[in-house]
């Protein structure tokens, strides 16, 4: 007997099934119960609204998922975590989750013909500079990485008090051996002079204080830094919502928008980026550092106020009526960012292929993948400004800082983002705990401080019913001079004109974050660092015959 179901004719096949009498005489002649395998259709829904129903039953009862694209998104994003988690080794979990797209070849353009599928452009990352190229981007790299910012960094180190005599000592001939014999003419020169003198910083400030977790850190110069991730809720930009009518279908020759740059075919609003940072120098360990917030936890300055406030009835009222304010003064404030444009903001889109390199190579079998310290160069921020015509003085202080608070934030999500891959999570396995890094910039003479927290990943999914109420975070403190002038003696001055000497609180603050200890191994007994990398694959990782090379073992 032929039963030719739905299902089976949008498989194309159809399936022999013996009736009731058939199937028993089948079971007791060879002894056993015949069970066919269960007939499931393939996932073919669209993830964008759906057009209006071809007949009367899908205009009336459509379905909810299709109705606004949101339910076959949900499930692809399901599909996609549980793929990798599924994949043994980080480099191809790096790999399947890139966005990259290479371009066609030669032969495929040349040998192209009219009924062949139509070479689709392929797609590309805009570039995240550190350094921003528009004017007034602060908000728009806060939104790409989801990224809230905050001024202090004190809560860190406020229990660190180093002495600063010896690394004061050691930074005055380090400066003056550099100002003397180094030109700094050029902006090539001056990049190069900054990059060198946050080395030898680095090194005069490792020779002036002792301490355990630094003697087993592990130092690397002008290390290799990139990273790239998705960042959804563009649709706004792309113009996907909007719909064309007859007089858009003649005059643009299509039914839809164009899709934008960075996005998915699928035309999702998922615009793709990558960040490729040069640090002077990184200091990585084996362990994290202690986060400052629990990973779920959303501490806003108005949280802050309303947990310092007085416990009466009517203070709690006052400090309410603020938070409810503050709230929606941000979410209109993040509403807006919706509407920019990545080529508004100088971006352009990056050609070359997306890797994951967060100070080292993901197979080199590196055991030092935690970032507590990196140092780079600030100098071009100064160029910048020059170049718009912004005056030094206190009413153009916000446009420096906003861009020294951009760099922090770019270079410090681009950092942790790396480090993420390399422990096994990606943008569709989420992380379980936070990861903490601290950025040190400066051109020579101004140092500006951060520190950040990375708690979540999911950011590439802008979908009804998918809640991640996680946002990572970044504190920052300066910028602040190392010093106002040098004499012809070789002596530095502070601006009043009177103290001699190197500002101390630049160099205090330069020790605290080296003397900033990871948590300890006692507490990380319980804790999976790795989850989603099987515990097989590390040892191998561990056996191989780089890993012994790398550590000089063979």
């Amino acid at each position: 007997m032929l039963i030719a179901t739905r299902h089976s004719l949008l498989s194309a096949r159809v399936r022999t099934a013996p009736c009731c009498s058939c199937s028993s005489k089948a079971g007791d002649k060879k002894g056993r119960e015949v069970k066919y395998p269960p007939i499931t259709p393939p996932y073919y829904r669209k993830a964008r609204p759906a057009s209006q129903g071809f007949n009367i039953l899908q205009k009336e009862f459509p379905n909810v998922g299709d109705r606004t694209g949101d339910g076959p998104r949900l499930h692809d994003y399901k599909v996609m975590g549980e793929m990798a988690a599924a994949l043994p080794t980080v480099t191809e979990k790096v790999d399947f989750v890139s966005p990259y797209e290479r371009p066609w070849k030669k032969f495929e353009r040349t040998w192209h013909r009219t009924f062949h599928p139509s070479l689709v452009v392929p797609r590309k990352a805009w570039a995240v500079e550190p350094v921003t190229r528009g004017y007034d981007t602060l908000h728009f790299y806060e939104f790409i990485t989801k990224t809230k910012t905050q001024k202090g960094v004190d809560a860190w180190h406020k229990d660190l008090h180093p002495p600063t005599t010896l690394f004061e000592k050691k930074l005055k001939e380090t400066l003056l051996c550099k100002l003397r014999s180094q030109s700094t003419a050029t902006s090539a020169d001056r990049v190069a002079f900054s990059n060198v003198f946050l080395q030898h910083l680095l090194e005069d400030a490792l020779h002036s204080v002792t301490s355990d977790h630094l003697q087993k850190a592990r130092v690397s110069y002008a290390p290799r830094c990139e990273s790239f991730w998705v960042r959804g809720g563009f649709k706004d930009v792309c113009g996907y919502d909007s719909r064309f009518t007859d007089e858009d279908r003649e005059k643009y020759g299509r039914s839809r928008p164009r899709r934008f740059t960075g996005d998915d075919r699928r035309r999702l609003g998922e615009l793709a980026f990558v960040c490729r940072d040069s640090f002077a120098a990184q200091i990585r360990s084996t362990n994290p550092l202690r986060p400052l917030i629990k990973i779920n936890d959303e501490p806003d300055s108005s949280l802050t106020r309303r947990n310092a406030a007085l416990t009466t009835k009517e203070s709690a009222e006052e400090n309410d009526a603020t938070e409810d304010k503050l709230s929606d003064e941000v979410d209109e404030k993040r509403s807006d960012l919706a509407t920019y444009s990545p080529k508004a903001m100088g971006m352009w889109p990056d050609e070359e292929p997306l890797w994951m390199a967060p100070g080292y190579e993901m197979d080199s079998g590196e055991q030092h993948r935690f970032g507590l310290v990196g140092l780079r160069d600030a100098s071009a921020i100064e160029e910048r400004c020059s170049y718009w015509g912004v005056a030094d003085d206190e009413a153009d202080a916000d446009v420096k800082n906003e861009m020294y608070i951009a760099m922090a934030v770019s270079s410090l999500f681009s950092w942790l983002n790396g480090q993420a891959h390399a422990l096994g999570f990606t943008q569709y396995n989420d992380l379980t705990y936070p990861l903490v890094s601290q950025l040190i910039l400066s051109d020579g003479k101004k140092f500006f401080f951060a520190v950040g927290q990375l708690n979540t990943l999911a950011i590439n999914i802008n979908a009804g019913g998918f809640v991640n109420n996680r946002w990572n975070r970044c504190w920052f403190d300066g910028p602040y001079d190392l010093y106002d002038s040098m004499d012809e003696e070789g002596r530095f001055w502070q601006k009043d004109g009177e103290t001699e000497g190197l500002n101390q609180e630049v160099l205090s603050r330069i020790l605290k974050m080296l003397l900033l200890v990871p948590t300890p191994d006692r507490e990380l007994v319980d804790r999976d660092l790795t989850p989603f990398i099987p515990k097989r694959v590390e040892q191998d990782d561990r056996d191989s015959d780089v890993f012994n090379v790398f550590k000089g073992k063979a």
